[in-house]
């Protein structure tokens, strides 16, 4: 929708303005807790199931050899071959040991995100969306599921990112995205986002 796509830009926009100041501080506290890359980026699949290179703050201890999952011959080859490599796929978990100190607060503020809004801006992702996966998550889902959130552009936040986050099962995860595809609208949109900030701050408190 051409609508939403104008308030992705300015909402995009404003985002990056008002984070600005955080990016330097950020930085050098992931260079002093975790010497490293400061970024995280990976390849991940949006709309029709294009690649983008997705970028967050790292939160992770530095592992330059460990499998991204992001190859994008995943994609193409046969499910239960993918499924094979899929088991040895670490997925990050709430209490995982990889994540560093300050990793953690990263995460639980979600500030490990905002580097993500440039991709808003650029049109790789939307404000609003199913989360993007790295190729190889492919394996995870129904198929059907897989092509219909592959409908839309992937987003920062979502319908399942406001009810239950972490805490939701794959089904419920599924359910709410497949909701915004089949139900996408400016007031949806809008919605998503008004209470994305109020989940946000339950979830640290």
């Amino acid at each position: 929708m051409f609508l939403i796509r104008i308030f992705d830009i300015i909402l995009s926009l404003i985002a990056i303005i008002i984070f600005s100041p955080f990016y330097l501080i950020i930085s050098i506290i992931i260079f002093f807790d975790n010497s490293g890359p400061i970024f995280f980026s990976q390849k991940r699949v949006t709309i029709n199931q294009k690649l983008f290179n997705f970028i967050k703050f790292r939160s992770m201890k530095n592992f330059p050899n460990s499998n991204t999952g992001d190859n994008e011959n995943y994609l193409t080859l046969d499910l239960e071959e993918l499924k094979k490599i899929r088991e040895n796929y670490i997925t990050t978990k709430s209490s995982d040991s990889r994540v560093t100190n300050f990793g953690r607060v990263l995460r639980k503020t979600s500030l490990d995100e905002i580097p993500q809004f440039f991709s808003v801006l650029k049109g790789d992702m939307s404000m609003v969306g199913p989360r993007p996966d790295p190729p190889i998550q492919k394996a995870d889902y129904d198929q059907l599921i897989w092509i219909k959130r592959c409908k839309v552009k992937s987003g920062i936040t979502g319908l399942a990112q406001i009810t239950g986050r972490s805490l939701s099962t794959m089904d419920q995860r599924n359910s709410n995205d497949i909701y915004w595809v089949e139900n996408k609208s400016l007031f949806l949109y809008l919605k998503i986002l008004i209470k994305t900030p109020f989940v946000l701050l339950k979830d640290i408190n």
